[in-house]
């Protein structure tokens, strides 16, 4: 038996270029049998363009995309060391930097299905705003008030502002930099990269002239200057070594060379009106690749080794290229037992990189203070030349108790 081209399933074209939908299952060709039935009205229905088509595609592998990245971002943290642990590892945790750029993609999505009459790949890209959304929350609500500790401290007491700014080694306004530091007028500034391009600007600057204080590793990587007297400093360097591989003949791996990182701690006490704060420069290696993740762990692992050390009032602050969503970086906070400014009483969303790239905006540079500092004020910038952002924070410390004197 032939088959009638009528069947559903098969949609012959008409002239007009159109499919011809049938309302049965098997449409009779006879003019007297449709007239018996009326069963076969054909129906027309345009092929949507090729435009339409193309960004359907487009949505849906978007949505693929967003959906793999709030995975790699939810497993931040699970993975082990060692081989292609650290390989997984790395991988999520460059995903979990980016959970409100997923967030923000999956919302656009949202609303494109749901134009497009897809409730079912609607819902799902709501259900990805809402994963992605949940940790980074606490970063977007915005100062309300301040923190209630402030009425209760002592009016001797001034409050302490301290500024950190990577300044980036090929920064193409250094000018930039000193302008900001004297808008700010900081009592404490920390500057990160201040490499040795940067030696003679820092030398010949009348800003910087102003702190009487200073704290300056001999190849000017990492630099703080106070106007209060900085004592008992510590600056911890070395050089990591990690292995680069390359295939021999065989095809097996062997050790090309060994490439290596400088790393440094920057630890100092500013004693304000004779009470000493602990104050912690850090800028660990950029985790671009599952070495130098490795190496940034075990680089604040080091730092966690200061703990006991620390004066009660600390402030740690720098570029620690991750952002306040990682998994090793909450462990940090937590094992040190430090507060991150962006979370305090509604610090806000304060991303401070990339300066060139806003849609990417992360919270890279951080302002960590111990339960003995209150935190005042929180703020991020101006423009600096630099691809980091400045962060400022005014903070209180807790006097230095008084010893009581002896009963006569």
């Amino acid at each position: 038996m032939a088959h009638d081209p009528c069947i559903v399933g098969i949609y012959p074209l008409n002239p007009g270029g159109h499919r011809a939908l049938n309302r049965s299952s098997v449409c009779p060709t006879s003019a007297a049998a449709q007239e018996k039935t009326n069963a076969c009205v054909p129906i027309t229905e345009p092929l949507p363009p090729f435009s339409t088509r193309l960004m359907r595609r487009i949505a849906v592998i978007w949505l693929t995309l967003d959906g793999l990245l709030t995975l790699m971002a939810r497993c931040d943290g699970f993975s082990l060391h060692g081989d292609w642990h650290s390989l997984l590892g790395w991988v999520c945790s460059l995903a979990v930097h980016f959970q409100f750029q997923a967030a923000m993609a999956a919302l656009v999505l949202a609303g494109w299905f749901v134009l497009e009459g897809r409730h079912w790949l609607a819902g799902m890209a709501a259900a990805l705003v809402l994963v992605n959304l949940v940790p980074v929350w606490p970063l977007l609500t915005p100062y309300t008030k301040l923190p209630p500790s402030l009425s209760t401290l002592s009016a001797t007491q001034p409050p302490l502002r301290i500024m950190s700014i990577n300044i980036w080694e090929y920064n193409p306004r250094p000018e930039a930099v000193f302008k900001a530091i004297s808008a700010n007028n900081p009592d404490v500034v920390v500057l990160i990269e201040a490499e040795d391009n940067w030696k003679p600007r820092l030398k010949a600057s009348p800003v910087l002239a102003r702190y009487r204080y200073r704290l300056q590793h001999p190849d000017y990587q990492m630099a703080v200057y106070s106007r209060y007297p900085l004592s008992e400093p510590r600056l911890i360097k070395s050089i990591t070594h990690f292995r680069r591989y390359r295939p021999d003949e065989a095809g097996q791996a062997v050790v090309s060379h060994y490439s290596g990182i400088r790393l440094l701690i920057a630890a100092v006490t500013v004693t304000v009106d004779g009470t000493p704060l602990s104050l912690v420069a850090l800028h660990p290696p950029s985790p671009i690749s599952p070495g130098r993740y490795d190496t940034a762990l075990n680089y604040f692992n080091h730092v966690a080794g200061l703990k006991d050390s620390l004066y009660p009032n600390q402030v740690v602050v720098g570029d620690f290229n991750t952002s306040s969503q990682s998994w090793f970086f909450k462990r940090f906070v937590a094992f040190m037992n430090l507060r991150d400014t962006q979370r305090m009483a509604g610090g806000g969303w304060q991303p401070s990189w990339p300066t060139m790239c806003p849609l990417l905006y992360i919270t890279l540079d951080h302002a960590l203070m111990s339960p003995a500092v209150t935190l005042i004020q929180r703020q991020t910038g101006p423009f600096t030349g630099s691809d980091h952002l400045p962060v400022t924070v005014d903070v209180a410390l807790t006097p230095k108790p008084v010893p009581e004197s002896p009963a006569p």
